[in-house]
């Protein structure tokens, strides 16, 4: 079936702008991009027939970012995706939480090296024909999303060309991104992403790195270096509760207070999260929060969405999301002293209680069809309530031996996070519809069984 996928590639890019330009623009990308299309799928092959599901859709969705619009490969990874499919039943697949190893991490980082100088081979292609702003715009994009690959420093050599490497990008296309695209971070060229083009003062921003982890703030390097080994443990504990090692940075910016945080959501196409105390935005690899009381919690919560994020690379229901992530980041779930961290303790008990007082309970069917954003901006109190519930209902589930729930709870994680469902491309909610249907039988029984475990967590 995987020899049916390589043929009949579609153009990666729609017709816009000056015809005969961008004719010859789509021609030059798709054949420096056709060796591209065949090293992704070669890297992902062994992955597929030794079972390991997950990294192998990884590298077929970088066939598909290249080719797009891939008739085959578009249905294989569909396929991949599709519980019901029988030819998949019958595959034995591998755990998503079994460790791959670094030879998946070199190989990954080889195909990005390669994928950031086929970017750059079109930008420089499509800018030389630019004859309006449309292949200008072109280039750009192809630019940027090499400047996005590129794992190391962006530096300007003696001729002021963008230095990514093994490859350069041209003096004049360079002087257009330093001065639309890149800015300084502590004498650091840095891509201006979402979060930076919403502050109007770039020079106040501080940064401070550590081994797995970078942490931005508009308060002071200090602030920004004391955050660092607390992320840097939290990584360490989610790789060991993971099993996964994401190679990625995971990137947090403390904004001052509310009030810049709020206008960052506002003027990033984030309103809905507004009223949340942060928040973890995986297409720009950083996550948001604000100087609050508990801000350590807050940190290692949001981390914990990246670092998801970027190991399973799987969008999953809301009560998951938050009921993992709090796991990692919660009121009573995690300690930090004196240089350690512990995470993955109990919650506090009066956040249970409060689920049990009065009218606080959130029924099991109205938790999974729930969204974090949504409880919050009620201004009713629910929104702490959903964090405590979706954090029983995924401790309940991850760790019960009853197994009516136990069995159909493991059998969903394990295809879901290996499914690499596609928030933007309308695929989480494939997580969601299945586990409606793997918990059919025990819809009923499940409200009662969590309301029992609660009771006696709380004390």
């Amino acid at each position: 079936m995987l020899a049916l996928l390589l043929p009949a590639f579609a153009p990666a890019v729609p017709p816009a702008g000056p015809a005969e330009s961008l004719a010859r623009v789509d021609a030059y990308e798709r054949k420096v991009t056709t060796r591209l299309f065949e090293r992704f799928f070669e890297a992902g092959k062994p992955y597929y027939f030794s079972g390991y599901r997950k990294e192998a859709i990884h590298f077929f969705r970088k066939c598909l970012e290249v080719r797009p619009r891939h008739v085959g490969m578009n249905r294989f990874v569909r396929l991949l995706q599709d519980y019901d499919n029988p030819a998949w039943k019958k595959k034995r697949w591998r755990s998503p939480k079994e460790r791959v190893g670094a030879a998946f991490v070199r190989k990954a980082e080889a195909c990005d090296e390669a994928h950031k100088s086929v970017c750059v081979q079109v930008g420089t292609y499509a800018f030389k024909l630019r004859r309006d702003e449309g292949l200008e715009e072109r280039a750009r994009a192809s630019f940027l999303r090499a400047l996005e690959l590129h794992r190391g420093p962006i530096e300007l050599d003696s001729r002021g060309r963008i230095d990514l490497g093994d490859v350069s990008i041209g003096e004049e296309a360079s002087a257009l991104l330093v001065e639309r695209d890149l800015v300084r971070v502590d004498d650091r060229l840095v891509v201006r992403d979402s979060m930076l083009r919403s502050l109007p003062d770039v020079a106040a921003v501080t940064e401070a790195r550590g081994e797995h982890v970078l942490v931005r703030t508009l308060d002071s390097e200090d602030r920004a270096a004391a955050l660092v080994p607390l992320l840097d443990a939290a990584y360490d504990a989610l790789a060991e509760f993971t099993g996964q090692e994401p190679d990625e940075t995971l990137g947090l910016f403390v904004f001052p207070d509310r009030e810049a945080y709020q206008r960052y959501c506002d003027e990033s196409g984030h309103a809905v999260r507004r009223m949340a105390n942060g928040f973890a935005h995986g297409g720009d690899g950083f996550a948001v929060t604000f100087l609050q009381p508990g801000l350590e919690e807050i940190a290692t919560h949001e981390a914990a969405h990246l670092f998801h994020f970027q190991a399973f690379g799987s969008s999953m229901p809301s009560w998951y999301d938050e009921g993992f992530a709090t796991t990692f980041g919660g009121e009573g779930t995690v300690e930090w002293r004196d240089g350690a961290l512990t995470v993955a303790r109990p919650l506090a008990a009066r956040r249970l209680r409060a689920l049990l007082d009065g009218d606080g309970w959130i029924d099991a069917a109205a938790l999974v069809a729930g969204d974090a954003a949504e409880f919050i901006n009620r201004m009713d109190g629910s929104g702490p309530r959903f964090y405590a519930a979706s954090w029983a209902l995924y401790t309940f589930l991850r760790t019960t031996d009853d197994e009516r729930f136990r069995a159909p709870f493991e059998e969903w994680e394990g295809f879901c996070l290996g499914a690499g469902y596609d928030r933007a491309g309308g695929e989480a909610g494939d997580a969601a519809t299945l586990f409606d249907r793997l918990f059919a039988d025990v819809a009923g029984e499940l409200d009662a069984a969590l309301r029992a475990w609660v009771e006696e967590a709380a004390g």
